[in-house]
């Protein structure tokens, strides 16, 4: 935290807004670098060399388009690539040889893990000598960005480069650390930002890119939420016993967490959601009775996840009996109609049956509007309730069953709401005077 607070010294209170603005890098925190140096001078002899890295193709060029959108291109050939596990996932590695035209680079290594990136320059010493040998070996390495950054502050400063640095004390291997920024090419304002290290160990220089995947362009092979990458989660589960699937989609206490416990696990929900995604995908691949169906369905993430996994496979009308059921049964729960807004900018927590109905087919499938119908008659969340109806008579020009019009008309709705349900009424009688 003190090395953060000096660059954000150095570049500006500007950086402080876009920090509140985007959020935390949407990452947990890479290794220690002397560890990852540790497990890659092991590996140099345990990965044999591959000039055809066809298992691990289509990985490694991901990470390296993700490099790309800091990193110059100057790797020389590639050496090694294989695999680690390394706590709870699986990191790929690769390593080149440095490049012909500049000596001071001896060797680039990669150390890609679900969430992160590693790419470490092992380096002449006289490449952290002075300011100017470091900004010589970054504007080596780095894609600089079109324009100057100007940052706003009590002192306003241009860097020239797109990047800024300092020297910290907050590490017994550190000797410079920075920050790279580049405007963001998928939003209108704000910035990408990047940290850099270099770092000194047992003699070794080291200039180490720690890369967040939050703001990466590359066509990633799973979610890089997922830790079980080599084979991807999606073929390892095809050979899980059903009763195993079950098992680990409902308990309550998953087990799989970010790997960093020193953020007391502030990704875990996303580590969790994107696995059970993964599950529930192969158990409607393998088809599931009623009451798998309602196992299914009531786990943590099930109603957020059931039915999009249905819809996709194309399922929907071979379960719709079941999904109504759920549907009437989340009514009675005492969460309905109590939308819980948190006081910090986390989305707003949803009753059990307002999720399912927002998760609910509207482009095509089984057609659940008797149901919805009945629950907005009901009082029974019916802003979900009708947004559902939108999304599939007006959005999608689905057809309605006959009389959902005349059922729809008789329902009394909260008066915030008499239009949108008048609205919704006048649309379906004009599909049905239609045909």
């Amino acid at each position: 935290m003190k090395a953060l607070a000096a660059i954000l010294g150095i570049l500006g209170w500007s950086t402080i807004s876009m920090f509140a603005q985007l959020g935390p890098p949407l990452r947990c925190p890479s290794p220690p670098i002397r560890e990852v140096v540790r497990e890659l001078d092991v590996m140099k002899s345990a990965i044999p060399p591959s000039s055809d890295p066809a298992e691990f193709y289509a990985n490694l060029r991901s990470a390296e388009t993700f490099q790309s959108n800091w990193l110059q291109d100057n790797k020389g050939q590639l050496q090694r690539v294989g695999t680690l596990r390394h706590g709870l996932e699986d990191v790929l590695l690769a390593r080149w040889a440095g490049p012909a035209d500049y000596p001071r680079i001896k060797n680039i290594e990669m150390w890609d893990g679900a969430l992160y990136e590693l790419v470490i320059f092992e380096l002449d010493p006289g490449a952290i000598a002075s300011e100017k040998s470091i900004r010589e070996t970054l504007l080596k390495v780095m894609k600089p960005p079109p324009e100057k950054l100007r940052m706003s502050g009590s002192t306003a400063q241009d860097l020239e480069d797109g990047f800024g640095f300092l020297r910290p004390k907050t590490s017994d291997t550190q000797r410079w650390q920075g920050l790279i920024l580049r405007p963001l090419n998928h939003q209108a304002l704000g910035y990408d930002e990047e940290f850099f290290t270099f770092h000194a160990i047992d003699g070794r220089v080291f200039l180490v890119f720690d890369l967040g995947k939050r703001s990466g362009y590359a066509p990633w092979q799973q979610s890089i939420y997922l830790g079980d990458r080599f084979p991807p989660l999606a073929t390892v589960v095809k050979q899980w016993a059903k009763e195993r699937l079950l098992e680990e989609l409902t308990t309550q206490q998953h087990q799989e967490k970010c790997w960093d416990s020193s953020n007391v696990n502030i990704f875990a929900g996303e580590f969790r959601m994107r696995r059970d995604e993964v599950l529930v995908a192969e158990l409607v691949r393998r088809g599931l009775d009623a009451g798998e169906f309602r196992e299914v369905i009531d786990s943590p993430n099930g109603r957020y996840l059931l039915v999009p996994a249905l819809d996709r496979a194309e399922q929907t009308e071979r379960y719709s009996a079941l999904i109504v059921d759920a549907l009437h049964r989340y009514e009675t729960l005492p969460d309905v109609n109590n939308p819980i807004e948190p006081l910090t900018k986390a989305p707003i927590v949803w009753s059990h049956l307002a999720d399912l109905i927002r998760v609910l087919p509207g482009r095509a499938g089984a057609d659940f509007s008797d149901a919805i119908v009945q629950l907005i008659a009901s009082n029974h969340e019916p802003e979900a309730a009708l947004d559902y109806l939108d999304w599939r008579f007006v959005s999608n020009r689905n057809r309605a069953t006959p009389g959902v019009a005349d059922r729809l008309a008789k329902t009394t709705v909260p008066a915030q709401l008499e239009k949108r349900r008048d609205f919704l009424v006048a649309v379906v009688r004009a599909q049905e005077s239609a045909h």
